[in-house]
């Protein structure tokens, strides 16, 4: 992370799924038993994690083998996200390295906060049975301001939450969008290669300042001189 100044280390912001949290499993477990339901085969889970960025949608498309724009999508989605969300805990965790990476935001008073595109009312029920550090300091869902990531708004929203500046910032991600949207606000952002990431994805293209492949590569950045 050597292309981000030290300057942004005043706060960190993450995206949620496959940045901060490990939530694959409970999504393809919730995947598998709606299409279960549907008498369907199940989806391979190494197969399913990797649109797990991409959204719900995404899912649906990819577990029922739909277009996009097909009519069965919607109500899909719909009982998908409903029993996801009595289980969206059971295994989610976060990724290795990162509980430690927030135990020294704690013990060295560095606010951190979360900007993802899960909507609230999953995103808030998670977070509450996580068992972080601390708490963050700010927390912007994807139907918290009128338009998600790569829309500038979320990054705004947060900003003037913590009332700290874009450059003070920095910002770690998974997918194109988390780099576009801290783009739009001039805000430094980081890749992070252990996430979501589809096979066709190139994350060198993204622009981001710099591309991390381990938890561990931010703490060495935090203790820098």
């Amino acid at each position: 992370m050597q292309d981000i100044p030290s300057s942004s280390r005043q706060c960190l912001l993450f995206d949620l799924d496959g940045t901060l949290v490990d939530t694959a499993e409970d999504l393809c477990a919730a995947m598998q038993i709606l299409l279960t339901q549907h008498g369907k085969p199940a989806v391979a889970e190494e197969l399913f994690r990797n649109v797990v960025s991409q959204g719900s949608f995404a899912m649906i498309c990819l577990a029922f083998d739909l277009a996009a724009d097909d009519p069965a999508v919607a109500p899909l989605r719909e009982a998908f996200l409903k029993i996801y969300r009595q289980q969206l805990s059971a295994h989610s965790k976060l990724f290795e390295g990162c509980e430690e990476v927030l135990s020294y935001c704690a013990k060295h008073d560095i606010p951190w906060g979360i900007i993802t595109n899960k909507p609230e009312h999953l995103t808030l029920p998670l977070l509450e049975r996580m068992h972080f550090p601390s708490r963050p300091s700010t927390v912007v869902c994807g139907d918290t301001t009128a338009e998600p990531k790569p829309s500038s708004l979320p990054m705004q929203y947060a900003l003037k939450e913590l009332g700290l500046k874009a450059e003070q910032c920095v910002y770690f991600g998974d997918a194109d969008r988390d780099i576009e949207a801290a783009k739009r606000v001039n805000m430094p952002s980081v890749a992070v290669s252990w996430g979501y990431i589809q096979a066709d994805d190139d994350i060198e293209t993204w622009g981001a300042e710099s591309i991390i492949h381990h938890p561990k590569e931010i703490l060495d950045w935090l203790t820098a001189n």
